[in-house]
């Protein structure tokens, strides 16, 4: 896959010039994974736990992939960590090159999330925080993120069918990638909710390098509050996972689910069913936003067209879909496709901006798309000649509201940033940072 090259050795190497004096909670999973991170950080907060989050990708600009107490750390900032790192890489290249190292020993270049993922350690080593909540890019065993030295806690999250070519084709395959973020000593927490298959291969793994394991489903009485609470089950498992790493983390920290709900809750965790206003933009969506979802497989698919359905469609009206996805292998979209449309919505074909960050992800071509949902039979627009991404999402967004319907935006996370870029300045709600 372009632009990808899994193994640990540039980033062991790398890691030479970060302290990590703070500890880390390390999080993997194929759905769910982000929005435990932000949960994670969002009770740190309550407890004035100072605290780092990374998560992956981007949305709009690769700096807010890095906060600091829950805020993007500065532009400036982001470029002056990215800068240290390239020069203490040159400096070691240079090192390589005047003594007696072998050829095969001589310093890669970092890719471009490996250097992402330094920049963020980079700015957890100068803010000097507790503890830094990281979220795996690719898989999990030979992720970037897995070079830390020390970790509190791992979780695990909900494992599906997603990145095939590169992690496995079946279940148990692909939770063994995961399940190499797991080390020795170090409590692993894992949405217990996973098929038995999958769960047979995490305690497996976990007997063997010597990990704690904590299934949620063996919490019931915590599982039992939350479901009671009337969050969404996926959000239930996902709450869980946070609560019960945090409690392993600080257990000094007094955390009833009472006490969690609302934190949680209100956590701002911007792409994953969240309601995006564009009234700015079209005047006729005053008090309607755009709902505004990264799901981008079947299971995600399956997430947010429950949501949908209970939150969104009233008496069964039509819905119109802003879509884009990746031209990553194994990706079963039209899988997707069936799980979300109805025969009487509509949906709007676009692309998305490619990411430095991640240049392994493509979009689809809109008319190769728009081609795919036809033959499933729904009603389709392509929006792709001659323009660049941005126009194609701004057209199929008019056309989308056009339709007098509610309006979901999704397909892709990388889309769903360009939808934030475009209709809504994300920064401009965001606190001075002029601390951090």
């Amino acid at each position: 896959m372009k632009g990808v090259s899994l193994n640990l050795q540039r980033m062991a190497r790398a890691m030479g010039s970060v302290s990590q004096s703070w500890e880390a909670i390390h999080v993997a999973g194929t759905n769910g994974k982000g929005s435990i991170c932000t949960y994670l950080s969002a009770l740190c907060q309550r407890s004035n736990i100072r605290n780092g989050l990374f998560t992956s990708p981007y949305l709009v600009e690769p700096r807010d992939a890095i906060k600091i107490d829950g805020v993007p750390i500065l532009q400036r900032n982001y470029a002056r960590y990215r800068q240290q790192i390239l020069d203490d890489q040159a400096l070691r290249t240079a090192e390589d090159g005047q003594g007696d190292v072998p050829t095969s020993r001589v310093m890669a270049p970092l890719t471009e999330f490996e250097l992402v993922t330094m920049t963020a350690f980079t700015a957890f080593d100068d803010a000097t925080i507790d503890m830094g909540i990281v979220e795996v890019g690719l898989g999990g065993r030979l992720d970037s993120t897995n070079a830390l030295r020390t970790k509190k806690v791992t979780v695990i999250a909900k494992i599906g069918l997603d990145h095939q070519k590169m992690l496995g084709e079946t279940l148990p395959e692909i939770a063994k990638e995961k399940a190499g973020i797991m080390m020795a000593n170090v409590p692993c927490v894992v949405d217990g909710s996973n098929p038995p298959e999958v769960l047979e291969v995490f305690r497996q793994h976990a007997l063997g390098v010597g990990a704690p394991l904590y299934l949620t489903t063996d919490y019931r009485d915590l599982l039992e509050e939350l479901y009671q609470s009337e969050v969404m089950p996926h959000q239930a498992q996902n709450m869980a996972c946070a609560i019960a790493a945090f409690r392993l983390a600080f257990p000094e920290v007094k955390l009833s689910v009472a006490e969690a709900l609302p934190v949680m809750a209100n956590a701002l965790h911007r792409g994953r069913l969240s309601w995006l206003d564009v009234s700015r933009h079209f005047s006729s969506r005053k008090d309607k936003p755009f709902l505004v979802d990264g799901a981008h497989n079947p299971q995600s698919a399956g997430t947010l067209s429950a949501y949908v359905e209970k939150h969104v469609r009233q008496n069964d009206e039509p819905i119109s879909w802003v879509i884009a996805v990746s031209n990553q292998d194994g990706k079963d979209a039209q899988g997707m496709f069936r799980t979300l449309f109805r025969p009487d919505d509509k949906v709007a074909c676009v692309a998305f901006r490619r990411r430095s960050t991640m240049p392994w992800v493509e979009p689809v071509e809109p008319l190769s798309l728009a081609k795919t949902i036809q033959t499933l039979g729904f009603t389709v627009r392509n929006f792709d000649e001659g323009s660049t991404p941005s126009d194609t999402l701004a057209e199929g967004s008019s056309w989308a509201v056009q339709q007098n319907t509610p309006v979901v935006v999704t397909g892709s996370l990388y889309l769903v940033g360009d939808a934030y870029d475009l209709f809504d300045d994300i920064f401009s709600h965001e606190r001075s940072a002029e601390d951090i």
